[in-house]
C-alpha cells in the first residue's frame, strides 16, 4: 500500500504482456476495456515503464493517446514506455555457447554444418498462437511433394492448452509429422533445434516470442508475421524472415523459397545466432541499469 512506501521508493512497471494488444481475443468490449484501464493505470502510476518489444510499446502509447484525447481536462501527460527485450535463460545460453567456432577472433560459435531435417513450429496449442496455420502450410507442402523432395519433416512442439483446437491442428498436419506435446528440458529442445532448418512462428501477434531467440541461438532462422512479433525488436533484417501470414499463398511461396535456398538460410542463421548470443542476462541487466539511472531522479550512483 502507498502509505508504507518511503518517498525514495520507485514504482517500476515491467509489462510482460499487453493484453490490450490482442483485442480480437477479448470476448466483449467490457473485457477489452478492463485490460485498457488496468494497463493505463499501471503506466500512469509508474516512475518507469518497460515493455518487452516495440509492438507493446506502440500499444501502450496508443492507449495513452486515446485516453488523453478523450479526457476533458487532459491533465495526464503521455509517459514514455521503454523497450527492453528479455535475454536467453542462463542454462540455455551456456549450452548454446558450447558449440565450436572456426573464427579465432570470435567467441561466438558457428552454425553447425550438419544435415537438418525438420521444419518446426514451437507454440502452445491454443487459437492465439495460430498453430493451425503451420499445419495447413505443412499439409499443402506435403501434398505438393515439396517436403519429400527436400527430405524435410514437420515437427510440431507445444503443450495442449485447448484440446479441441489441438485436435484440429493434429488432424490437419500431414501424417509424417513428428508431434511432441510433453515437457522438454533445455538440452532436449536444443537437440531438436540442431536438426531444424526453419522455425515457423505462426502467431499474428506475440509480445515477444522467446522460442524465436532460442532457435536463433542454435542457428535456426525463424519466419514471423511482419513486425507484429516482439522478437523483431532484437532481430532485424537479415537476422529473421518476415512475411504476410494473413495470406496463405504469400506464406506458402515464402516458405518454399527459403527452404530451397540453403546458402541464404545459412547466412540468416549465422547472423541470427550471433545476435541471440550477444544479448545475455549480463547485457540485459547492464541496459536496465542505464535506463533506470537516466530516468529516476538522483539514481545515477544508486542503481
Amino acid at each position: 500500500k502507498n502509505h508504507i512506501l518511503s518517498s525514495s521508493t520507485y514504482f517500476i512497471f515491467l509489462v510482460f504482456r499487453v493484453f490490450s494488444s490482442s483485442k480480437e481475443l477479448c470476448s466483449c468490449e467490457d473485457d477489452y476495456m478492463f485490460y485498457v484501464t488496468r494497463e493505463l493505470e499501471g503506466v500512469r502510476k509508474a516512475d518507469v515503464t518497460f515493455a518487452l518489444s516495440h509492438v507493446d510499446q506502440m500499444t501502450l502509447h496508443r492507449v495513452q493517446q486515446e485516453n488523453h484525447d478523450n479526457e476533458k481536462n487532459g491533465n495526464n501527460r503521455i509517459k514514455e514506455v521503454h523497450v527492453h527485450v528479455p535475454p536467453l535463460r542462463n542454462d540455455f545460453y551456456r549450452q548454446c555457447y558450447q558449440m565450436p567456432t572456426s573464427h579465432p577472433t570470435s567467441s561466438i560459435p558457428d552454425v553447425e554444418q550438419r544435415k537438418r531435417k525438420y521444419v518446426l513450429c514451437n507454440v502452445r496449442l491454443s487459437p492465439e498462437k495460430n498453430a493451425l496455420l503451420f499445419a495447413t502450410i505443412m499439409k499443402e507442402l506435403s501434398d505438393q511433394g515439396t517436403l519429400e523432395t527436400l527430405n524435410l519433416i514437420p515437427l510440431m512442439i507445444g503443450s495442449i492448452c485447448d484440446e479441441e483446437y489441438a485436435k484440429l491442428v493434429y488432424d490437419t498436419l500431414p501424417p509424417e509429422t513428428l508431434i511432441v506435446n510433453t515437457f522438454l528440458s533445455s538440452q532436449d529442445m536444443i537437440t531438436y533445434l540442431h536438426q531444424t532448418v526453419l522455425m515457423i512462428h505462426p502467431a499474428l501477434y506475440d509480445a515477444y516470442g522467446m522460442t524465436i531467440a532460442e532457435a536463433a541461438a542454435v542457428g535456426v532462422p525463424s519466419l514471423i508475421h511482419h513486425e507484429n512479433i516482439g522478437a523483431s525488436s532484437l532481430f532485424q533484417n537479415g537476422e529473421i524472415i518476415m512475411c504476410d501470414m494473413t495470406s496463405l499463398q504469400v506464406m506458402m511461396e515464402c516458405v518454399k523459397c527459403h527452404l530451397k535456398e540453403e546458402e541464404k538460410m545459412t547466412e540468416i542463421a549465422e547472423k541470427a545466432r550471433r545476435k541471440a548470443l550477444s544479448w545475455n542476462v549480463e547485457e540485459y541487466a547492464r541496459g536496465l541499469e542505464q535506463i533506470l539511472g537516466k530516468h529516476l531522479p538522483g539514481q545515477n550512483e544508486k542503481v
